[in-house]
Order: structure tokens, then sequence, then C-alpha cells
């Protein structure tokens, strides 16, 4: 997924090991199974300094994934 939607991999395959952001997406998952069906829920939980834990850092992540691909295609237009 990291070749077709960012433009690089993540040598997940190459390793056997999984992404540190792949592994804080999974211990953060009991989240949604609690607050997944109150939909402003996790906004809240998220608002909370502390609170978010591995998701918080998962979707710093990907925001720096995305504005690192972002400046890339910009490039090409």
């Amino acid at each position: 997924m990291g070749e077709i939607g960012l433009g690089k991999s993540y040598g997940m395959l190459e390793s056997d090991k999984m992404h540190p952001a792949v592994t804080g997406l999974v211990d953060g998952q009991w989240y949604f199974g609690i607050f997944g069906a109150i939909p402003w829920a996790v906004r809240l939980l998220f608002s909370i300094p502390g609170a978010g834990g591995q998701l918080v850092a998962f979707q710093r992540w990907c925001q720096a994934e995305m504005s690192a691909r972002i400046k890339v295609c910009r490039c090409c237009i």
C-alpha cells in the first residue's frame, strides 16, 4: 500500500516486520471498539492530552507522510 498510495516502500515484506506506524494502529484499535459507536467520542478522546495514545502518534505519522507526498506531487504539476 505504501508503494501505491505514498510512492515508497516501508520494507515490511522484505523484513517480515511491521512498521512502527502499523504497530501503533493495531495497538490503538480498542479505542474504536469502545468509542466507535459514538462518532463524537473518538474526537473528544483525541482532544484530551495523553488520552489518544498510539492513535495520536499514528495520526501525526499519517499527516507527515501525506505532507511529504503532496510536496512530491506538486513538483510534477
